[in-house]
């Protein structure tokens, strides 16, 4: 039986692989389109009951992270002057050229806990757009960034989230961005100069601040999973965890791409007006959402909302013309 399945799918492949140098080879993909009405007529669709589940583990694993960095960079300040036979690559930095004496914990701590308060700050400004808006526009664009930007950020962030900026998957789009928006603004040769220069320095700075708190992370991990075995200790071990799997946020990355791709057009660069229809179409969607689900589905619906869902709701296929145009031997 899997010898046929095999052997089938084979056919099929090479059947649909032939077809597309014929004039039906243009007609592939008629079946999918993007939603005219931005998916808001499947709303219903979001809701499942898994979605409590789901939402109850992201608060938590948020709480647990904010706790911890606030904790733990309190700790990494105030012991500041404590020597460190470890190699860091800002202390070495340091050492060579300024003598400042700097301490690598305690400078990856005093960033994580600035951002975590920035990041804080951010979420107030939204509470009060949500309470006190200027418009009903900007009252659900609050709520969209306070859902999808502010809690989801504290929900995995660390220093070391600084590597995300290096990594070929993100490093790509972006460079190919700034090529584009050189490429805009060629009349203005200082600008892309500054520019230029901002976008290469900043990576490297990204790889030395985020080299050593990944660094200090892993010692300070270490000290947990070495000869000790306290719940507690796991629980720093799994938060810990949690930050490295979370250096690049899979979720924001992938639901960025899909945006890019619907919103984005041909060239794949969300420019200004584009971005205002993004902004725009996210606002309603969670204004819909509240409406139609009210106040407890729609907290779960925002806080566990994801690519799959922003796929199910912006594409649209039609079954039928998918059978027909995909049947293993329907040329």
């Amino acid at each position: 039986e899997r010898q046929r399945t095999k052997h089938a799918r084979h056919r099929q492949e090479e059947t649909l692989f032939d077809r597309m140098d014929t004039a039906e080879g243009g007609k592939l993909f008629a079946y999918i389109t993007i939603s005219r009405d931005g998916g808001f007529s499947r709303i219903d669709r979001l809701w499942t009951p898994v979605r409590v589940l789901l939402a109850a583990i992201k608060i938590f694993m948020t709480t647990l992270n904010c706790r911890r960095i606030l904790a733990v960079g309190s700790f990494n300040i105030a012991s500041s002057k404590v020597p460190d036979d470890g190699l860091y690559i800002t202390e070495l930095i340091d050492q060579q050229l300024f003598h400042f004496g700097f301490s690598a914990p305690a400078i990856i701590a005093s960033f994580e806990l600035m951002f975590v308060l920035f990041v804080f700050w951010q979420g107030f400004a939204c509470l009060v757009a949500v309470l006190k808006p200027r418009t009903e526009c900007r009252r659900w664009i609050a709520v969209t960034g306070l859902f999808a930007e502010v809690i989801s950020e504290l929900g995995c962030f660390s220093a070391m989230r600084l590597m995300q900026n290096i990594v070929p998957g993100k490093l790509s789009p972006d460079l190919m961005g700034h090529i584009w928006r050189l490429q805009r603004e060629e009349d203005r040769l200082w600008k892309a100069v500054l520019s230029s220069a901002w976008f290469l320095l900043s990576r490297v700075l990204i790889v030395i601040v985020g080299m050593d708190a990944f660094l200090v992370k892993y010692r300070a991990c270490a000290t947990y999973a070495i000869g000790t075995a306290k719940i507690s200790d796991f629980v720093h071990c799994f938060v810990f965890l949690n930050q490295l799997l979370g250096v690049v946020h899979l979720n924001t990355f992938t639901k960025r791409r899909i945006a890019t791709f619907v919103f984005g057009g041909e060239d794949g660069i969300v420019d200004r007006q584009e971005q205002n229809l993004l902004l725009a179409w996210g606002a309603k969607l969670f204004q819909k959402v509240w409406q139609r689900h009210g106040l407890a589905r729609s907290l779960c619906i925002y806080l566990t909302f994801s690519d799959m869902d922003m796929q199910k709701l912006l594409l649209s296929e039609d079954c039928n013309t998918k059978d027909q145009q995909l049947s293993p031997f329907g040329c």
